[in-house]
């Protein structure tokens, strides 16, 4: 059953003809938006700040646009009732010229679209009703209904400039296996969920710049060594000993170089004037990176290997990004773990040590499990 308003409900009810619309909102991987109307040749200006993560929020007005980032239309949506839970979906097609862009980059559209840069996109679709009479005009909607609110799935290029996206409801997500956790001698639990415990906000760099000689694929990091009577906070990343480290205790560094080189391994830690630095030696491998500027900001992407590249910290991703990097680009640094008892020492400090761990390690491996 659509849940619409009082006001909107009298109006269907006393009105068989009527203008309508349908507001697209389709929410990017690097958190922007992509505002479309269906229905109407017309820009609408809808009262409220659109869809977000966190559902339909007061704000606006919102610029829905009819042409702006090519011509977009639902088919039809089916609802069912039934005493079974099932997921329902449905088709969006797009018509996008190659003149489109995605947004905040200079990068195509539609090549964006096609290296996977729209799955996986939230969709919410609601259609808007205003009495018969004209074009829509600002205010003179009586209400909207939300069509679907679902998930972006498979991508199917259709044409040379066209795309038939496939919408599933958000009752998908219930597909999953059950019980959901395997019995394996790995961790099952995904670094920093509410299972692992870890806060996300202690382990991740500040911004860090990506340097000269950098490629889609192998990021070159410039991070400034070491430095004597200098305040830093935490997040901080400096390079000492051909290792980079991060400040997890502000503070302002002493007037001589501390023992890093006793303190290489991975989370160990070295005190230095007020400041506390932990080795992040093989930390980023598993652990992934996140653009804060340029062309791909807002968008992640796994690290595969850290290595130390003619005296450059470099990083190589598992895929490279969709979107040119270039000097300049800055990036902050997430860890990773293995999801081993030895990793999760590391990670948890040796006081919470295998406290939260999801591993069964004492179950033999497939191989040798008969």
């Amino acid at each position: 059953m659509k849940n619409i308003s009082a006001a909107l409900t009298a109006f269907l009810l006393a009105n068989t003809v009527f203008g309508r619309a349908d507001l697209i909102d389709i929410l990017l991987p690097n958190g922007q938006s992509l505002h479309v109307v269906f229905g109407t040749n017309q820009d609408i200006s809808y009262p409220d700040g659109g869809y977000t993560v966190s559902g339909y929020v007061a704000g606006g007005p919102t610029l829905y646009s009819a042409s702006r980032f090519g011509t977009w239309e639902r088919e039809e949506y089916k609802n069912s009732a039934s005493f079974r839970i099932a997921s329902e979906s449905m088709f969006l097609n797009g018509l996008i010229p190659k003149s489109m862009y995605y947004p905040g980059t200079t990068t195509p559209l539609m090549q964006a679209i096609n290296v996977g840069m729209l799955t996986g996109a939230k969709v919410a679709i609601r259609t808007i009703y205003w009495p018969i009479g004209g074009p829509y005009q600002a205010g003179l909607s009586m209400g909207f209904m939300v069509m679907t609110v679902g998930q972006i799935g498979d991508v199917k290029p259709a044409g040379r400039s066209k795309i038939k996206c496939e919408v599933f409801d958000l009752l998908y997500l219930l597909n999953r296996p059950c019980p959901p956790h395997q019995i394996q001698t790995a961790c099952r639990h995904t670094l920093f969920d509410p299972s692992c415990t870890l806060n996300v906000a202690n382990f991740q760099s500040t911004n860090v710049t990506i340097g000269s000689g950098s490629t889609n694929l192998y990021l070159n990091l410039s991070i400034p060594n070491w430095a004597a009577t200098t305040a830093y906070v935490q997040g901080n990343v400096i390079v000492a000993d051909n290792v980079i480290f991060m400040c997890t205790h502000a503070g302002t560094s002493g007037g001589s170089t501390p023992s890093f080189s006793l303190n290489t391994a991975r989370g160990n830690v070295t005190q230095d004037g007020s400041v506390q630095w932990t080795s992040q030696n093989g930390a980023y491998p598993l652990g992934y990176v996140l653009f804060t500027g340029g062309q791909n900001s807002g968008l992640t992407k796994t690290v595969k290997a850290q290595v130390l590249a003619s005296g450059i910290q470099q990083l190589q991703l598992w895929y490279q990004m969709p979107f040119p990097v270039a000097p300049g680009d800055t990036v902050r640094l997430i860890p990773g773990c293995d999801k081993t008892f030895a990793t999760c020492s590391v990670l948890q400090g040796p006081v919470n040590a295998g406290l939260h761990i999801g591993a069964m390690m004492y179950v033999p491996n497939p191989e040798v499990g008969i």
